[in-house]
Parts: structure tokens; C-alpha cells; sequence
């Protein structure tokens, strides 16, 4: 049998075709569609393309929230041989060019939020490169009448179907062919990386690489045939969310509830609580940022209730943590048994219902990575009744490496490798290290990547005698649980050449100190390390009102105590080294955002783009702004007081 998306569709349409596949809420409600009524519509979309002169492996993107009709328009691109181009939405104007020129896109696929940006972008190519480029919103309701796009080059979704499915029949002798034809090795996806060290590289994945990938995730997780429930709300662009999200769905017979987009970010972020317990989700994908956005609202929430309510819930949390430790199993000892007489009757008078009120009756657990979980955050989780199982991976592996699971969960580490991949933890020498010893991140198996896209010198690094070198740094213990480290290329380093990863302090930082919004740890051959951070209006306000501090000075060491407040917190007060500590801070007046490219479309810091940006201030730190008390941070905290 061969491993193809192909041999996937045909096995999900026999086994649950009659099934619902995807939700999409509308006016009037929610509404489905079915396995096979999914794929008709792919192999409609097909047919469009064929029919418009498209050729194999021609690039098409798709720019646009996620969507029943994001997957009809992906699969339509698989079925007619050609290669998807899935893009960030909250990509800017420049990087959306770059990405269409690199990938020479034929056609963009977006939706009414985006409509007017893309066809700008599409007709600045145009005019550059005397390259057309087809236009299909995904909104079948959408009004294309006010658009300046050539008419010719625009369409919607439902007129691309009706004209595809009265072709249908003219091509399916070319669709079957390109079917049959399909090798294991032929490109699905060019995905292109999220850029925080450098100019993106299109990631080539083949469908052997989603195949497997797919598979083994829902294999390791035991995920039954129907029955599952999946609330969609990260951007489906996202490699994971390809893989874990859509690919995994087919699958399994996974039902596919997608957020509402209509009205673009804040509608989105308004529609997430209301959506999520109307599509009651048996398990949710996440980034840290995401469920650590759902326990400081859930938190709050308890907060303002207060009274016996506050007490029974933070009660039955700390018995919970207590209970389960630090992995999947408690320990059995007297400790453990005075615990769970706590723990065990407030979850079912407490935690269970606050559990249901916010992710509905069926919810059983968050499955998540990008970037490491707190810990606080995966044993809030896991006594809240939801575990939250952190895994690792990359796009490059497509992008699923190691998870955690029921049963088999070291909370703090990224969990065993998937079923057909190989991780081995490489010194800097090119040998193995052993168990307990940090070294570069290498993977081997089918689901590696066939390469970046007109990039060889990229592939040729990163690529080597069959494993792909990540970048990251880590170990593997004993029983085979990985734990990350960081980026090699973001490590900080000391006057005298030593090197340290900055994940660590900063989650120390961000975690214990609340009036810090965002920081990034910073040192590249300088005497002391230092961070850039941004405050937390919300609570200098609070801390304001609960000192009364006078003057900005007094603020300022208010400010020092609670960014330096991880040495006190036994969560953190002995994994910073000293010598690694930060001898200073700087106060950035903004937040980092995605809108100023400092934080990409998976919450990220993009570090290289931070240190652009406030090269002089970092030149100020080293200078006359060496202590925290300096003019600039006074000035910073004016709109204070």
C-alpha cells in the first residue's frame, strides 16, 4: 500500500464517508459537511484547476483563517498534483510578496478578511514580474463586485466548484491518472519557516511525510475510529495543525469544529469561549500562549467570585499538583493518600465544573508544542482534570517528533519519540552523546523532509547522512523522554565564549514576576547579561495602588523587586545561574508584536528582529544605562505617575 494522501482519502471516504468532517458556524447555526461530500468538492476544485491550464507541481497558496472550504481548496490542490503554499494571515504585505514570488504561486486562496491585501500583493507581482495570478476567495457569500481585481483572475469558492464539478467529468481521466501516478516522494506542502533567525526557507513535505505523521499521532495518542471532537482555533497554515489537525482527521473520522473568523481578530478572540462550548471538543491543540491565555481568564474568573468558591478551587488545584507530581502516575506514600481525600471531592464538586464550563463536557485534554510549556501551566492542567501533554517538533519533521501521552507523561520534558522516528542527541564533535548529556537535537525517519525549495546549501546543512540537525539543544534521560533546551542560535554568550540557553530565565521571569508583560534575555560577548521587557499595565496599576510609591524611583525598585521575584519562587530560585542572572533590565515602552514583526505568527520572539530594533538601546544598556536606575526606564514609567 502506498503512503499517500491519496490512499488516506480513499480509506476515510470507505470507513466514515457519510460522517461529518467539518463545522462552520453560520448566521444560522452550525453547519457540516460530510467526508465524502469534503472530497467531491476537493476533486471539484481539482477539475477548476485543471480546466484554467494549471500544471503539476504548480504553486498554489492559501492565505486565510481556517476553514471547511481551507480544507476543500487544500485537497483540491493535492488531487490535481500541484503543491500547496500555506501561508500565516497575519503575515505583513512584504513577507506575503517574498513568499509568493519564491514559491512563483499561481493562485492565492483567502477569504473575505484578506481579499483586498491579497489582490494588492498578487497585482504588485503582476506589474514586477509580468506574472498573473488567479484569486479565489473561500467566502461563497462574499461580494466581489467592489474589488479592482481583474474579473477574469477573481472567483469564489462556489463558482469555482460549480465550474470545476461541470468539468469533472472531462478531467477524471486526468485526475484518476495523477492518482495513480503519485509516489510517496511527491511535494504536498511548501511551508515556509516562521523566520526568527533569518530569511524564511521554504520546507518541502511530501506525502509520505504527512502519512506517517499523521498516523502515528493518532496511533500513539489511541485515538478510536469516530468519536472525536477537535475545536480548531490555531491558524490551520501551521505545520502542526496540518498534520495533528486535518491530516490526523481523515485519518480517524475526526470531526473538524472550526473557530468563527467572520469580522477577523478581535471577532475571533471574542468567538473562541463562546464556540468552543458549543462545539464541546474532546481534545484541543495549543501553544503555550493559548492555554496559558485559558488559566490566567479561568483564574481571574475565580478571582472576581471569590469567597468559598476561591478557596475550594485554589484548595483543590494544590491538592491536585500535589497529588500528581511530576508525571503520570502518583507516588504511593501517606503524602499522596491525604492528598487525593482532598483533591478527589473538590475536583468533582469544583474543578470538574469550572472544567466544563469553559471547555465544554466532553473535553479531555490539550496536545501541544512550538515552544516549551511552563510547567505551572502542565500542573495546573493535568489537577484541573484536562493534562496538558507537551510534545516537540519542527515543520521540518512535519512536525510531530515526541509527545507526551497518558500513561507515559514526565511533565518538563517534550516526551518518547513517535513510532517511526529516531532522536539522537549529537555533541558538538558529530558523536552521540549519552543519556543525560546535552547536545544538538538530530531526527531521523520517513517523516524528514525532502528539503527546502531552490535551497540546497539550506538543505545540505541541515540534512546530514539522513538526520536533520534542528538547531535546538537538548537531552534524552534514560527511559528516552526528551527535554529541550533551547536554540543553539539563540543562546547567550558570555565575554570569556560560554554559552547558555535564554528559555529558561526568561520563563522564570515572565512566570514569577507580574508586572512583566514580555522579556527576552540578552547577551552576545558582553561583561553581564540583560533583558528587555515590557510591563503589564494592568498590574504597575495594581502595584501602584497596593504602595503608593511617590515618585518614579520608588516605582522603578518596586519594578526591580518583582523582576528579580523568580529568586524567591521555588519554582525557579535555583535554575538561574548567577552568573547567568540579569545584572540589569531595560523597560521597551511597546509590547513586542506580530504587527512590528517581533513576535511571529507562533507567539515567538523573533530575537534577531528585537535586537535590530533597539540596537541603541542595547548599546545604552552597556554604556551609561549599565544600572536599572537610568533616565530611560524613569522615562519609561512617566505615563505611570
Amino acid at each position: 500500500m502506498r503512503q499517500t494522501l491519496f490512499e488516506m482519502v480513499r480509506q476515510a471516504s470507505t470507513r466514515f464517508g457519510d460522517k461529518p468532517f467539518t463545522f462552520k458556524k453560520t448566521d444560522s447555526g452550525w453547519v457540516s459537511k460530510t467526508f465524502n461530500q469534503s472530497f467531491h468538492e476537493s476533486r471539484c476544485f481539482a477539475a477548476f484547476l485543471l480546466e484554467r491550464g494549471y500544471s503539476l507541481e504548480d504553486r498554489v497558496a492559501i492565505y486565510a483563517e481556517g476553514s471547511p472550504n481551507w480544507i476543500v481548496g487544500e485537497y483540491g490542490i493535492i488531487m490535481a498534483g500541484m503543491i500547496a503554499v500555506p501561508l500565516s494571515f497575519k503575515l505583513l504585505p512584504e513577507e506575503i510578496y517574498y513568499r509568493l514570488d519564491h514559491s512563483e504561486a499561481r493562485m492565492v486562496l483567502t477569504n473575505a478578511n484578506h481579499l483586498e491585501k491579497i489582490c494588492r500583493v498578487a497585482q504588485d507581482i503582476q506589474t514586477k514580474t509580468g506574472r498573473s495570478i488567479d484569486v479565489v476567495s473561500l467566502d461563497e457569500d462574499q461580494d466581489l463586485s467592489t474589488s479592482t481585481y481583474p474579473r477574469n483572475q477573481l472567483f469564489r469558492i462556489d463558482e469555482v466548484l460549480a465550474q470545476g464539478a461541470a468539468v469533472l467529468e472531462k478531467h477524471r481521466p486526468r485526475l484518476d491518472t495523477i492518482e495513480a501516478e503519485c509516489s510517496e516522494d511527491r511535494v504536498v506542502t511548501i511551508s515556509y519557516t516562521s523566520g526568527t533567525t533569518g530569511n524564511p526557507k521554504g520546507i518541502m513535505l511530501t506525502h509520505k511525510n504527512y502519512y506517517i505523521n499523521s498516523l502515528d499521532s493518532v496511533n500513539i495518542f489511541k485515538v478510536p475510529e469516530t468519536g472525536y471532537r477537535n475545536f480548531v482555533i490555531l491558524p490551520v497554515d501551521h505545520s502542526f495543525a496540518q498534520t495533528v489537525g486535518i491530516h490526523a482527521s481523515i485519518q480517524r473520522g475526526i470531526e473538524l469544529w472550526f473557530v468563527d473568523s467572520r469580522g477577523g481578530g478581535m471577532a475571533i478572540l471574542r468567538n473562541i469561549p463562546i464556540n468552543m462550548k458549543e462545539a464541546e471538543p474532546v481534545f484541543l491543540m495549543t501553544v503555550p500562549a493559548l492555554s496559558g491565555n485559558f488559566m490566567k481568564k479561568m483564574q481571574a474568573e475565580i478571582d472576581k467570585r471569590g469567597g468559598i468558591i476561591k478557596f475550594l478551587f485554589d484548595t483543590g488545584i494544590k491538592a491536585g499538583i500535589s497529588y500528581w507530581g511530576d508525571g503520570s502516575f502518583p507516588e504511593r506514600n501517606l503524602k499522596t493518600f491525604l492528598n487525593a481525600l482532598v483533591y478527589f471531592p473538590l475536583k468533582k464538586l469544583v474543578l470538574d465544573k469550572v472544567k466544563t464550563e469553559v471547555f465544554g463536557k466532553r473535553a479531555q485534554f490539550f496536545t501541544g508544542g512550538g515552544a516549551s510549556f511552563d510547567i505551572g501551566q502542565q500542573r495546573f492542567y493535568r489537577a484541573l482534570g484536562m493534562p496538558l501533554y507537551q510534545g516537540y517538533g519542527m515543520t521540518e519533521a512535519s512536525p510531530v517528533i515526541s509527545t507526551n501521552i497518558e500513561g507515559h507523561t514526565k511533565l518538563g520534558t517534550s516526551g518518547i519519540a513517535l513510532d517511526h522516528v529516531e532522536i539522537r542527541i549529537i555533541r558538538d564533535d558529530g558523536t552521540f552523546a549519552e543519556p543525560g548529556e546535552k547536545g544538538e537535537i538530530c531526527v531521523r525517519g520517513p517523516n524528514v523532509m525532502k528539503g527546502y525549495f531552490k535551497n540546497p546549501e539550506a538543505t545540505r546543512e541541515t540534512l546530514v547522512d539522513g538526520w536533520l540537525h534542528t538547531g535546538d539543544l537538548g537531552w534524552l534521560d534514560k527511559d528516552g523522554y526528551l527535554t529541550v533546551a533551547g536554540r543553539a542560535k539563540a543562546l547567550l554568550i558570555s565575554a570569556d565564549g560560554e554559552k547558555y540557553s535564554p528559555e529558561g530565565i526568561e520563563e522564570a521571569i515572565a512566570n514569577s514576576a507580574k508586572v512583566v508583560n514580555q522579556v527576552m534575555v540578552w547577551n552576545d560577548h558582553k561583561r553581564f547579561t540583560c533583558a528587555l521587557i515590557t510591563l503589564e499595565d494592568e498590574q504597575v496599576k495594581k502595584l501602584i495602588k497596593e504602595h503608593h510609591p511617590k515618585t518614579r524611583e520608588a516605582l522603578l525598585e518596586l519594578i526591580k523587586a518583582s523582576f528579580y521575584s523568580f529568586r524567591s519562587d521555588p519554582s525557579y530560585k535555583n535554575m538561574v545561574p548567577l552568573n547567568w542572572t540579569p545584572a540589569t533590565f531595560q523597560i521597551v515602552p511597546e509590547a513586542f508584536s506580530e504587527k512590528d514583526g517581533l513576535i511571529n505568527s507562533t507567539m515567538k520572539l523573533v530575537r534577531y528582529k528585537v535586537v535590530e530594533k533597539y540596537s541603541e538601546l542595547i548599546e545604552y544598556i552597556y554604556s551609561e544605562g549599565s544600572s536599572y536606575k537610568n533616565n530611560r526606564n524613569l522615562e519609561a514609567l512617566s505615563k505611570y505617575l
